[in-house]
């Protein structure tokens, strides 16, 4: 998340589809507020932020599946 996913996702626009590699690695992303998304928190705590919700989602996805399974031994 902190390395592509961030910037892909909440980076500037880049053909109205995706956002660039302009914070990849999270260059640029610091503590001063970003206005674009929200202007009186940080940036880097946006991205904290964020990133909770990209980490959670795949878990929850998993947690789903296998509690759909049987398991037999």
């Amino acid at each position: 998340w902190a390395l592509i996913g961030y910037s892909l996702a909440f980076g500037p626009d880049r053909g109205h589809l995706i956002g660039s590699l302009a914070w990849v690695g999270l260059r640029g992303v610091g503590q001063e507020p970003n206005p674009d998304y929200a202007s009186n928190i940080p940036h880097l705590a946006f991205m904290i932020f964020q990133g909770m919700f990209a980490v959670i989602t795949p878990a929850l996805i998993t947690g789903a599946f296998a509690e759909r399974m049987r398991f037999r031994g």
